[in-house]
């Protein structure tokens, strides 16, 4: 079969790959659809310090189920995804669902486990995701992406009549946005310094959209104006806007991968609003929420798709993007086709 494998650093191969035998408990899956997250951007160019060469990236994706080895629950034939997070499947964190607490926790694509830039992909069944027929492959491959904002935007407490501040309007930002309206929230005001993206906010459900010098020009106008803040990026500069936004008793919850290092946080103004700081890394093992937020269809992917390509376009469609000669927000990649597509 064909995969893309990465072998060092901005070097993105794609080559003629043979699966190992299947293992019990495990089962092979088809590819069908695959989306680019950022972290596998970072992975490419060598700015992921946990990427291990050389490795298949990919953990966005929907497929087929081709075969399976002594495990029930999951049969050939049926349309899934899969949660991408390895972890013991021992521990009481893992007992109780909570994977992302595991010791162990691993993302497949980046260090040990091969992920789903390829035809086909082999993961533990535990691992597997039963999808609704009337799902796309295209939605398939986002319900990853979108169990990352749900996770941010619960940890966040948004609810009916939430007033939500956004801090990136990448993948996940248009998703937080989308999945915050969902939930209730009665205004998002969303902050990027990139226009495309801003343009896809408001075209998701922002009721305004900033890039971070009209916010710095608008800021006493936010002051203390959100009961939630969502911060993708992680920053000094976004803590303390996050801190200065943030109402009495608001939530200022940071999904974004902070920069090694100490990170400065006005905890004494923090202090005086009575804030809660909280953090969102990866997601528990179910995947239903997001499931069911797409089945429902109060989700919109259009807008955030700029790009689609194959395995064989994707090496130079990541080169342009790197080189900003095209400005993209989510790339996806067609691999195999479903059936009622």
């Amino acid at each position: 079969m064909k995969a893309l494998r990465l072998t060092q650093p901005k070097k993105l191969e794609l080559t003629e790959v043979t699966l190992p035998p299947l293992a019990p408990g495990w089962c092979r899956i088809q590819v069908l659809s695959v989306g680019v997250c950022g972290s596998d951007i970072s992975s490419i160019l060598g700015k992921l310090p946990f990427t291990r060469y050389p490795v298949t990236p990919g953990h966005e994706f929907s497929g087929i189920v081709l075969e399976t080895k002594e495990y029930a629950a999951v049969r050939p034939g049926q349309f899934v995804t899969v949660n991408p997070i390895f972890s013991c499947g021992e521990c009481p964190e893992c007992r109780r669902g909570n994977i992302q607490h595991c010791a162990q926790t691993e993302v497949m694509g980046v260090v040990h486990y091969d992920g789903a830039y390829a035809q086909e992909v082999l993961v533990p069944a535990r691992m597997v995701t039963p999808l609704p027929d009337s799902l796309t492959a295209e939605q398939g491959a986002m319900v990853e992406p979108v169990t990352v904002a749900v996770q941010a935007v619960s940890r966040a407490g948004v609810g009916p009549g939430s007033t939500v501040a956004v801090f990136g309007a990448g993948n996940i930002g248009l998703l937080v946005i989308q999945v915050a309206l969902a939930y209730g929230a009665a205004r998002v005001v969303v902050m990027d310094p990139v226009a495309s993206r801003l343009k896809a906010a408001l075209a998701l459900g922002a009721e305004e959209a900033l890039t971070p010098r009209q916010m710095a020009e608008r800021q006493k106008e936010y002051e203390s104006a959100f009961t939630q803040i969502i911060d993708g990026v992680g920053i000094p500069d976004t803590l303390a806007l996050g801190i200065a936004l943030g109402a009495p008793g608001a939530a200022l919850t940071v999904y974004g991968v902070p920069a090694p290092g100490d990170l400065p946080v006005a905890v004494l103004d923090a202090f005086k609003k009575d804030m809660t700081l909280v953090t969102s890394r990866l997601y528990p093992r179910p995947l239903d929420r997001a499931i069911a937020l797409i089945a429902e269809g109060k989700l919109h992917f259009e807008p955030m798709i700029t790009h689609r390509t194959t395995l064989e376009g994707l090496p130079e469609l990541i080169e342009k993007a790197a080189n900003r000669e095209i400005d993209s927000i989510k790339i996806m990649i067609k691999v195999g086709e479903k059936q009622d597509e």
